[in-house]
């Protein structure tokens, strides 16, 4: 994937995730005292659940890469 490409992945994946966590606060879905601890877990639980599953040589592959590179 050519690197605009990626930014452009990169843009609709948060803006959706982003979007729809956004939708449930204004339906009032979200419980008020909810500060940036209980929203960081919800959007990391929502960005999981958007991830696929990977054969084991590749996900060996890219947790190589993140410990090398530092990502």
């Amino acid at each position: 994937m050519k690197r605009k490409e990626q930014i452009k992945f990169v843009r609709e994946l948060t803006k959706s995730i982003g979007d729809s966590i956004i939708q449930k606060i204004q339906d009032g879905s979200l419980p008020e005292e909810w500060d940036g601890i209980e929203i960081r877990a919800l959007l990391a639980q929502k960005a999981e659940s958007a991830t696929c599953p990977m054969l084991p040589k590749r996900k060996n592959n890219f947790r190589n890469t993140i410990l090398v590179n530092n990502l």
